[in-house]
């Protein structure tokens, strides 16, 4: 893939300064540090065809892996090598060329939208697609998930986040990898919606071979599109420090992934695919729940 330079096109500006008024018991004028939020278009190219597909609320930063995580996760194209470069021409536009042989649907793409963060399209028939659009399969090996290193690294995800300890209004997203009896960060993003930071994670390790013991581990909640994202990436077990959505759970259960919310400082509830935690991380059983 043929990376352009970085454009004048693309802004990287992810925070700015605005005044406030900070009222405790008195008040007093103060700067305060603010995420910055801007749309990114995405557009596709092939030949000499060029179409917008999607329009991006974001925090600006990453956006080449951002845009590569998405077109990835729509199934537009099924592994990094099928876009061969990425570049811009406008303010806060990325374009993806797609390889000649590639198919694209440009009819079913010619109506671009703007991506929010709830699903509203979620249901069987939803899943279904979901089963047949998988592009890599999923681990499922027993006893692997050292569960006392999984609960440290959710206490720590907040100190790998920049942006968040700057102004307090980002999520985060990291890929965890197991070596030897332990695991360790391989990457953390960052953006102001929970899917851009996932995408912006899936995007960057797409052309490489994801590890097969890995943890996407989650700043807020687990809502049905971020296990989407999972299933399409081949990750095995998805952790966050909020609560997951019923149909995340039912999602995570059909395609055997092990689900963790409410991750604490000792403790985690475990929705599913509780037989890949260690058997000797704590008192778990070792049934599926």
């Amino acid at each position: 893939m043929t990376q352009k330079g970085v454009s004048p096109y693309l802004s990287n500006a992810v925070a700015s300064t605005t005044k406030i008024v900070r009222a405790n018991n008195h008040r007093s004028v103060a700067n305060d540090a603010v995420i910055v939020e801007t749309p990114l278009q995405i557009q596709l190219q092939q030949l000499d065809r060029k179409i917008p597909i999607a329009t991006i609320m974001r925090t600006p930063g990453d956006d080449r892996s951002l845009a590569l995580g998405f077109v990835f996760a729509e199934n537009i194209i099924k592994q990094g090598s099928d876009v061969t470069s990425i570049g811009s021409e406008q303010e806060n536009e990325i374009i993806l060329t797609i390889a000649a042989d590639i198919p694209v649907d440009i009819q079913a793409l010619s109506r671009p939208f703007v991506s929010y963060s709830g699903c509203g399209i979620c249901g069987k028939t939803t899943l279904k697609q979901l089963a047949l659009q998988q592009h890599r399969a999923i681990d499922e090996s027993k006893h692997w998930l050292p569960f006392d290193s999984l609960l440290e690294h959710a206490s720590l995800l907040s100190s790998h986040q920049q942006l968040f300890q700057k102004t307090g209004g980002v999520h985060g997203a990291a890929l965890l990898q197991r070596q030897d009896n332990t695991l360790v960060l391989l990457d953390c993003k960052e953006d102001v919606g929970r899917h851009n930071a996932v995408d912006k994670l899936v995007g960057k390790h797409l052309l490489s071979t994801l590890p097969t013991h890995n943890v996407l581990l989650l700043s807020g909640r687990i809502s049905f599109e971020l296990v989407q994202k999972a299933v399409m990436a081949g990750i095995s077990v998805i952790a966050a420090i909020g609560a997951p959505s019923s149909l995340a759970i039912q999602t995570a259960k059909q395609f055997n992934l092990t689900l963790i919310g409410f991750m604490q400082t000792s403790q985690a509830n475990i929705y599913c695919g509780d037989w890949r935690l260690q058997e000797n991380s704590q008192e778990f059983s070792n049934d599926n729940i």
